[in-house]
């Protein structure tokens, strides 16, 4: 039995769209790769951070970031206070030192009702340490609808600048990491 095959080169391949899909395997392998190594285009052009932001990939340069941010009023008699706790976490295999952390009281529209510098809970965090902090602000403005807390932007560390934050709402107990 013999089987004959008649192969006609009718179907021609487009070269326009053979170029089309390597430009689009090579933007993807590209982007892929910019996501792998966001962290040294950070350190490296500094700007980035925020475009990496934006598509929601923060960048921690430092190896630090913050976790279980919480944030309540409390009463102390007729005055009222809000705590906002935390943890600063080291992810990385070395010691970092830590930044002073910047806590921002907003409104509903965003706004920054107060905002403050407070110490890092200790100067250096270990690897794969978690340092507990509590900052307190007496008599909060009334119309507060959240908190924001982050590493100081002004204050850099080698260089280093912008490290992740979290906001937390003071309305009920939704917290989201940034």
């Amino acid at each position: 039995m013999t089987l004959a095959f008649d192969v006609e080169p009718d179907a021609r391949h487009d070269p326009s769209l053979r170029r089309l899909w390597i430009v689009l395997g090579l933007i993807g392998a590209g982007a892929m790769i910019a996501v792998a190594a966001r962290a040294t285009i950070v350190r490296f052009a500094p700007r980035t951070a925020a475009a990496f932001e934006a598509a929601g990939l923060p960048v921690t340069l430092s190896g630090l970031a913050l976790d279980r941010v919480s944030a309540r009023i409390v009463a102390d008699g007729e005055r009222r206070i809000l705590v906002v706790a935390g943890d600063v976490v080291n992810a990385s295999d070395r010691d970092e030192a830590a930044k002073p952390l910047s806590v921002t009281v907003r409104g509903d529209q965003g706004e920054v009702l107060y905002s403050w510098i407070t110490r890092a809970p200790q100067q250096k965090v270990a690897a794969g340490e978690r340092a507990a902090f509590v900052a307190r602000l007496a008599s909060p403005p009334a119309n507060a609808v959240d908190t924001l807390v982050e590493f100081d932007r002004a204050a850099t560390i080698d260089g280093r600048t912008r490290e992740s934050g979290a906001r937390t709402w003071l309305q009920g107990s939704r917290t989201e990491s940034q």
